[in-house]
């Protein structure tokens, strides 16, 4: 499991396709001296198992169906990734619980400065409509966000100096797509009110 409190930016260093789907290698820059082969990672919101470690470089298998769902399908070499690592026992919950499992992507709508934070908005997914709530988190590549406003088929998180310096969503425009993990808690409430009222 993971907050949604990203520890660093690393790199994607190769891409290459195999027989069950594509290997990453990504350059974390540091690592934590708790990883280890089979560790989770959380790869832009992805959560990914370790599969080979060097130095600063970690080895990562992706399967189709996480190809298919998430934005690594259209990730390359050189580009940058958030990167953090599974939670600890002990640790600070400062985020929210992100599982790193990727819902689907969204697409970013519009881009604005409000003072000193940045306005992000995004398409409201149709299958995640019910767990996206105004005050409620949100994971977007893997940072743990606040839904600041709710519009029709969208929603809006404002984003602070710290994270705009500390992630990847600065390098973020108009029209690119990002991957949505919605509220896990919203996602069980929701399934128990629908199973009372069948």
């Amino acid at each position: 499991m993971f907050t949604g409190i990203i520890t660093q930016v690393g790199k994607i260093v190769s891409k290459q396709k195999t027989p069950n789907g594509i290997t990453l290698r990504v350059d974390c820059v540091t690592v934590d001296d708790t990883v280890k082969l089979g560790s989770s990672v959380a790869i832009s919101g992805v959560c990914l198992t370790v599969t080979n470690i060097q130095n600063s470089i970690l080895d990562f298998d992706v399967m189709p169906e996480t190809i298919k769902k998430t934005s690594l399908k259209n990730i390359s070499v050189n580009d940058q990734v958030n990167i953090e690592f599974s939670l600890k026992f002990g640790d600070e919950m400062g985020g929210h619980m992100v599982f790193g499992h990727v819902d689907d992507t969204t697409q970013i709508t519009d881009v604005k400065q409000d003072g000193d934070a940045i306005i992000y908005t995004f398409l409201t997914p149709s299958e995640l409509t019910y767990a996206i709530v105004p005050q409620g988190t949100v994971s977007i590549d893997g940072i743990s966000l606040t839904i600041a406003q709710i519009k029709d088929n969208t929603f809006s998180v404002s984003i602070v100096q710290h994270t705009l310096d500390n992630t990847t969503i600065a390098n973020k425009k108009i029209n690119d797509y990002v991957n949505i993990e919605a509220d896990m808690l919203a996602k069980y409430v929701s399934k128990a009110i629908r199973l009372q009222t069948q």
